[in-house]
């Protein structure tokens, strides 16, 4: 690679770094205390918090607005100290950077509005005073202008904080109000209520009057405002807002106006009706208030992008203009398309913000309500992944840094497993919990292993540990599966420690454990858990958990007694049935004899004093007989031997062996339903028991009951006779 090649590479390995920086940039600004709601007046900062310091003035924009109300904010609190905010929804704007959207917004806050008149002008007569008075609560930031309803100019802007001069007689007989302004624009203002400027001058208006006054309505519950008049109007009759220099309509007939313009909702209205021609021939009703209640009766709600593209809400009003969708911040709408009940939320950009939906009732600039805001979040992409598992789980959408709840699992699980748990970067997390989803994620499917089997050789008396494990047709995926780079300890239960491998031959006498250390090495694919079962030559062996993990299990299995060596009965002197003699071959006695003898220092000293050395003649599991006589090393098989498995013990001291085992041939004297060698009452009980049906014999019991005639096929009355009348002494 050329010189220029290296250094075009490395600028772009560097751009590429400072991208990757700059897309985490605003997750790492944020207001760590959002403003709250104040009142304009009676505080003048806006309170709040940054983690970080701002690199211009925090910015004060009313919501709906194109252009903010001032950039003087700090660190801390940005003053409130401009009347144009009173009365709105407000946010805060903080820069972190210098590029044109290096900035986060605050949420909305309202700044109350409390600037009032505390006392209302009264109705005064024009000539018996000069002067109305009245009081607010606030210091107006202009004269007061005295207007006339009906007319667009004010007659003069003389007042003073408490009262006006009314010394202009064009105030006289009409109906009038005060505008008092508390700010510079140039809606910053509030009215009074209306007051008469009685006229007694006796002029031709006086004839004319409403005979009905209008009264307050509310926009939308009602269209027409009603009122009567006691002369017929010369003009339509016109629907004026207090305060505004041109009327709204004038379209109003002898008896109700139309209020069908949503720009008079929320406004005090009066009805201005012409009795001549001349531009003073008119008289003006009374104030009356057309109450807005135009609302979001459903708010738009939190969305993710890409996982819907429509936001949805309902308005109790028909919108004149489509519904603009709107980012805090932005000085201009993203679109105008919304419908009466949802908005398209179907333009990439807007992934990730902070919105609200502007809806205009009627044409006027200031004719429109604002809903609450709504987060767009920014779209994750969350796909599954089988993992050696098979089937499939459709890719789903998440919002960016929201709490996800981890699905159950729907693929098929491989051979021999079961669902564990969601692998994701790096971490473990089970089905149902919560995690932070920051980027397009791949959920890879973990899987516990149900059964470990493992195949050992098993202790044999002299034999050398063989410390090796073999796996025991454990199947994954239709392939026998290996569990690697595991290590086998093999101890005794007189104290050899975990860890060091047992190198002496297995002794009689002695229980072995088994520990075996299993790790699984195979990817991110497969875990230990709970529900593992672990398994020894086909026996569970017990899973040490103070000592085990997800990756490794340590396993403990105990064998069961070792099968003794055996001790062979001569086949040609032995005889195997009842009364017969078992004799041991002598040869092969006499070895493991010394063998056992000479395998502790307790089976030396038993054999040189004599004694703790014994022979244990079982049958069926049971001792029968005992002899400590080292001539007594044979055995007459007793008549309780009959059909039981006969074997012998030789005890030596702390050692011990074990004759093969060996089966007596059933023999039975009739009529003894017992086996204790005799007959009598108790044979016959028994058998009558069989016969009413209330006990059970066994196949050799029924032969012995079968007295008088052994070929029937059950034993009957005439046996019991048999019985009772060949007793034999017990």
């Amino acid at each position: 690679m050329s010189n220029v090649k290296k250094i075009f590479a490395v600028l772009f390995a560097v751009m590429a770094v400072m991208l990757m920086n700059l897309s985490a940039l605003a997750d790492d600004y944020q207001f760590t205390a959002q403003p709250q709601d104040i009142t304009y007046g009676e505080t003048n900062v806006v309170k709040y918090s940054l983690n970080y310091t701002p690199t211009q003035p925090v910015q004060l924009w009313a919501m709906g607005e194109n252009a903010y109300i001032h950039a003087r904010g700090g660190y801390a609190g940005c003053p409130i100290d401009d009347i144009s905010a009173a009365g709105k929804y407000c946010y805060l704007k903080a820069y972190y950077g210098d590029g044109e959207k290096d900035y986060i917004t605050s949420r909305a806050f309202k700044v109350n509005n409390n600037c009032a008149f505390t006392a209302q002008p009264q109705d005064i007569t024009y000539g018996e005073t000069n002067v109305v008075t009245y009081s607010l609560n606030f210091t107006p930031a202009k004269p007061i202008q005295l207007w006339a309803m009906g007319e667009n100019t004010y007659i003069h802007a003389r007042g003073g904080y408490a009262g006006c001069p009314i010394d202009d007689i064009s105030a006289a007989g009409k109906y009038c109000y005060l505008k008092a302004y508390y700010g510079d624009g140039e809606k910053d203002y509030i009215l009074s209520q209306p007051f008469k400027v009685s006229d007694n001058s006796g002029s031709s208006s006086a004839n004319y009057q409403f005979t009905a006054q209008p009264q307050d309505i509310t926009y939308g519950e009602t269209n027409v405002v009603k009122y009567s008049l006691n002369f017929t109007p010369t003009q339509p009759v016109q629907l004026w807002a207090m305060g505004e220099n041109a009327y709204i309509h004038a379209r109003g007939g002898y008896a109700g106006c139309p209020v069908e313009d949503g720009s008079a909702a929320g406004k005090y209205c009066y009805l201005k009706v012409y009795y001549g021609n001349g531009e003073k021939d008119y008289i003006t009703s009374r104030a009356f208030k057309v109450n807005n209640n135009c609302a979001f009766t459903a708010q738009p709600q939190d969305i993710t992008y890409g996982e819907t593209n429509v936001v949805t809400y309902s308005l109790n009003f028909t919108p004149a203009k489509p519904i603009q969708l709107w980012a805090m911040g932005e000085n201009t709408y993203i679109h105008a398309r919304g419908g009466y009940a949802g908005c398209p939320i179907d333009t990439d950009d807007i992934a990730g913000k902070y919105c609200y939906l502007k809806a205009y009732y009627g044409s006027g600039e200031r004719d429109f309500i604002i809903s609450r805001c709504f987060n767009v979040y920014e779209p994750c992409t969350v796909t599954f992944n089988a993992n050696g598992g098979s089937g499939t789980m459709e890719d789903i959408t998440v919002k960016k840094d929201g709490a996800y709840k981890l699905p159950e699992c729907d693929f098929t699980a491989p051979t021999n497993t079961g669902f564990y748990k969601w692998h994701i970067n790096g971490k473990l997390y089970s089905a149902g919990d919560e995690v932070e989803i920051s980027d397009n994620t791949v959920l890879y499917a973990t899987w516990y292993v149900k059964e470990v089997r493992k195949r050992v050789t098993a202790p044999t008396i002299g034999a050398m540990p063989d410390n090796t494990m073999t796996d025991d047709t454990v199947v994954i995926n239709g392939e026998p599966v290996k569990f690697e780079d595991y290590t086998i300890v093999l101890y005794s239960n007189y104290g050899d420690e975990l860890g060091a491998l047992l190198s002496e031959p297995f002794k009689m006498k002695t229980r072995y454990n088994f520990v075996a250390h299993l790790s699984l090495n195979s990817n991110n694919s497969y875990y230990y858990s709970d529900d593992t079962h672990y398994y020894i030559n086909g026996e569970e062996a017990s899973l040490d958990t103070s000592k085990s993990g997800i990756k490794y299990a340590i396993i403990n299995y105990t064998f069961p007694p070792m099968k003794y060596q055996q001790l062979v009965f001569d086949k040609e002197k032995s005889k195997f049935e009842v009364g017969g003699t078992l004799y041991f071959d002598a040869e092969i006695f006499e070895s493991i004899f010394y063998e056992i003898s000479g395998a502790s220092d307790e089976a030396v000293e038993a054999v040189l004093i004599d004694e703790y050395w014994e022979y244990k003649w079982y049958a069926d599991d049971e001792l029968v007989y005992t002899s400590t006589s080292i001539a007594d090393d044979t055995f007459t098989v007793p008549y309780d031997c009959s059909g039981k498995t006969v074997y012998v013990v030789l005890e030596v001291g702390d050692q011990t062996a074990k004759s093969e085992e060996v089966t007596i041939p059933v023999c039975y004297y009739k009529g003894d339903i017992d086996h204790d060698g005799y007959v009598t009452d108790k044979d016959a009980t028994l058998l009558l028991k069989y016969i009413n049906g209330i006990h059970t014999l066994t196949e050799n019991q029924k032969s012995a009951a079968k007295a008088t005639d052994s070929t029937k096929a059950e034993p009957d009355m005439l046996d019991v006779v048999w019985i009772l009348k060949n007793k034999t002494s017990a």
